[in-house]
């Protein structure tokens, strides 16, 4: 559990330190811009292995033993 919690905090200061300092040398747009981005990508490989453990699990489901 405290693995979990020190990424989270890692991810949460790690990524507005690096927001700030883009915002410092370009626009908010920018910032805003990246950040969806990072967001959608995520969103896309979790939609994605979601996807892709419920069809194994259900490939695995259809063997019959005779």
């Amino acid at each position: 559990m405290a693995s979990f919690f020190n990424s989270f905090d890692l991810g949460i200061g790690g990524g507005s330190f690096l927001l700030g300092i883009i915002a410092a040398a370009t626009t908010y747009q920018t910032v805003y811009l990246i950040a969806s981005i990072v967001f959608t990508g995520c969103l896309v490989l979790y939609v994605g292995r979601l996807w892709a453990k419920k069809t194994s699990y259900k490939r695995s489901s259809n063997f019959v033993s005779e």
